[in-house]
């Protein structure tokens, strides 16, 4: 039987008034939310940066918090986000210069029991991430350029999955990235277990309605795999 994916609204802002709105609105209907943050530097966009009024919002909505930190230096700042309440931090691999730091620091975040896990974007090649899979908690894997919300997902990204999938079946693989009704489907059947949405989620007039129909995916990607090994197309 077919395992339910984990469906994740993820929230991109400059302004925490519309990050606190979107987070209270998704938080009756999911476990984890994701928040984004850039500071220019490692991609070409800015967020809300201040994580300490996060305590409060965290403390109110009573859901998973991971933080996807597409920053230049994100050991500089991930403790203090850590401190303010979220659960998973994803590193970019981009972003790492020192891997001795990063095991350092990453060993020291799990040990205060949070998730540690690292995001590869579009221009790295997939070999980069493959060697350190075993010390990871998770992978994000980008299936569009880093930065923006609304661009339309890169199909060859999906290779990126299908290869770590390969070499590690159980390892949680996250996709971000023009994650819609159609394209969640793709990513499933590439081997992702957890799907990062904004746009079709925060887009759509019923986010209860367009959060379940992307959860229904895992159902219907295999029933779609399943018809087309029967018919001989793989």
């Amino acid at each position: 039987m077919l395992q339910p994916i984990e469906i994740i609204p993820g929230i991109f802002e400059k302004d925490f008034s519309e990050i606190e709105r979107r987070a209270k609105l998704v938080a009756p209907l999911t476990h984890w939310t994701q928040i984004d943050i850039a500071d220019n530097k490692l991609v070409p966009n800015t967020s809300f940066l201040d994580p300490d009024p996060f305590r409060k919002l965290i403390s109110e909505t009573g859901v998973n918090y991971e933080l996807h930190m597409m920053i230049e230096d994100p050991f500089a700042v991930a403790q203090e986000w850590i401190d303010a309440g979220f659960k998973r931090v994803l590193l970019h691999i981009e972003s790492i210069n020192n891997f001795s730091m990063y095991e350092a620091r990453s060993t020291n975040y799990r040990k205060q029991g949070i998730e540690v896990g690292l995001a590869i974007d579009k221009q790295t090649p997939v070999d980069v991430i493959i060697p350190y899979l075993d010390e990871l908690d998770c992978v994000l894997v980008m299936t569009i350029a880093a930065g923006f919300s609304g661009q339309k997902l890169i199909p060859e990204m999906l290779d990126k999955i299908r290869s770590i999938r390969a070499r590690k079946p159980d390892l949680p693989i996250e996709v971000d990235g023009g994650i819609n009704y159609e394209t969640a489907r793709w990513a499933v059947e590439a081997g992702a277990t957890r799907l990062v949405s904004t746009s079709a989620i925060f887009g759509s007039e019923d986010i209860e309605e367009a959060i379940n129909r992307l959860q229904a995916t895992n159902c219907h990607s295999g029933q779609s795999r399943r018809m087309r090994e029967r018919s001989g197309i793989f």
